[in-house]
């Protein structure tokens, strides 16, 4: 495989991965706002907030690793010209 061909191929994972994210925080706020809308308060049983209790820092993570392989896969994909270099040695 060339460099292209793996640019391009990091590049679908990056946007899989993102889209990923994406869903599993939607579905997420689907959930909360279900629970919301059926007891009418954001509060539990036991006193702790549903908004709280979210831990973003996964979210922030795939999208800190999608990004990373977005911009690694435009790089090999656009900018990298070592195969052409390696090919006129």
């Amino acid at each position: 495989m060339n460099q292209k061909q793996i640019g391009t191929i990091v590049i679908i994972a990056a946007l899989a991965i993102a889209g990923f994210v994406y869903l599993a925080r939607e579905m997420e706020e689907r959930y909360i706002n279900s629970i919301i809308h059926e007891t009418g308060s954001c509060y539990l049983a036991d006193g702790t907030c549903l908004h709280e209790d979210r831990g973003m820092g996964v979210y922030a993570a795939g999208w800190a690793i999608s990004a990373a392989l977005l911009v690694f896969g435009v790089y090999l994909r656009f900018f990298d010209k070592t195969q052409e270099f390696m090919a006129e040695q």
